[in-house]
């Protein structure tokens, strides 16, 4: 008979306390073999030391209750559950603050590059009317340079 504890998850991610707090029955049964084998192992000690006493000896032993096992590993359970909860906790507020940032961020980057883009097409019509212009003043250019060489020309 073993003591299972479940497992606690934090989104898709799971802890498993099962494998670090599962106390078998056979775990049980060394822990209450060598308490009776420490029992036995006093008694035989005492029995070898009352002849050399040569009276009565009375002895009394005062161990500690032992502690229910079920309950510390209720409570070992409880403390990493609150820890699981924590951490879960403080990830979702640090994905929250990453995610705004970034959200902010990209904004800022949509509004430069629609920016730039207005500027490139301004920068674009600039260019094609002074390219026009300039057709227009080379077209101007030569009927009045050929007119110019003509008048220069001897008659």
């Amino acid at each position: 008979m073993g003591v299972r504890v479940s497992t606690v998850g934090c989104g898709a991610r799971g802890f498993n306390m099962a494998s670090a707090l599962d106390v078998s029955a056979n775990e049980k049964a060394t822990m209450q073999y060598l308490n009776d084998h420490l029992a036995t192992y006093l008694e035989k000690k005492v029995l070898a030391v009352r002849p050399q006493l040569g009276g009565q000896v009375n002895m009394e032993v005062d161990a500690a209750p032992q502690e229910d096992l079920s309950a510390v590993l209720v409570r070992i359970h409880e403390h990493y559950e609150a820890v699981v909860a924590k951490n879960c906790k403080d990830l979702e507020a640090w994905f929250q603050t990453k995610s705004e940032a970034l959200s902010k961020e990209v904004a800022i980057s949509t509004e430069t590059l629609q920016t730039s883009r207005s500027e490139i097409t301004d920068v674009k019509r600039t260019l094609q009317s002074l390219e026009i212009e300039l057709q227009s003043q080379l077209s101007m250019k030569a009927p009045l340079q050929s007119r110019r060489t003509a008048g220069a020309a001897p008659c």
